[in-house]
C-alpha cells in the first residue's frame, strides 16, 4: 500500500470520528444545557457556544498549522479538545451552565482545527488527483452521519 492511499485512508478515518464527535456533541450539548439552563430558551446555548468557538478559531488555526506544520497543529488542536471536554465535564460536575458554555466554546476550536477547511494538505491542492482522493473521504462523513443516533428518550 503506497503511502498516498494509507494518509488518506487514516485521513477518512479521522474525519469520520470527528464528524461522529460532533454528532454527539449537538446530541448531548442540547440536553445538558437543557437540565441546566436557567431559563429553557438558552438551552442550546452550549451549541451554539461551539459553532462560535470553531468560527473564532478557524483564522488563528490556520495560521498556526502554516507556521508550525499541519501534524503539530493538529496536536495542538486535539490539547484544546482534551481541555475544553475536562472543562464540559466539570461544568456537568458542579451543575454550572455557563462553565458549559465555555467548555463548549473551547471544544469548538478543537473542532475547527480538525476540519480540513482550517489548513488543507498540500496533497488535495493537486487538481488531477483531488477528485481521486476526495471520493475517499466521503465514505467516512456517511459513516459519520450514520453512526450518530440520538439517545433515547
Amino acid at each position: 500500500m503506497n503511502s498516498t492511499r494509507r494518509n488518506v485512508g487514516l485521513l477518512a478515518a479521522c474525519q469520520a470520528l470527528l464528524l461522529t464527535n460532533s454528532a454527539t456533541l449537538i446530541a448531548i450539548n442540547g440536553l445538558a444545557g437543557l437540565a441546566l439552563a436557567p431559563a429553557q430558551a438558552l438551552a442550546t446555548l452550549p451549541v451554539t457556544c461551539w459553532v462560535v468557538g470553531g468560527a473564532l478559531a478557524t483564522m488563528p488555526a490556520s495560521l498556526h498549522m502554516k507556521r508550525v506544520g499541519r501534524q503539530r497543529g493538529l496536536s495542538m488542536g486535539t490539547l484544546w479538545g482534551v481541555v475544553g471536554a475536562l472543562i464540559c465535564a466539570g461544568a456537568v460536575w458542579q451543575q454550572s451552565f455557563w462553565l458549559l458554555c465555555f467548555g463548549t466554546l473551547v471544544f469548538g476550536v478543537y473542532t475547527r482545527t480538525g476540519s480540513t477547511t482550517a489548513s488543507p494538505p498540500r496533497m488535495w491542492r493537486a487538481p488531477t488527483s483531488r477528485a481521486r482522493r476526495s471520493r475517499w473521504c466521503s465514505p467516512g462523513a456517511w459513516w459519520a452521519a450514520s453512526s450518530a443516533r440520538p439517545p433515547a428518550a
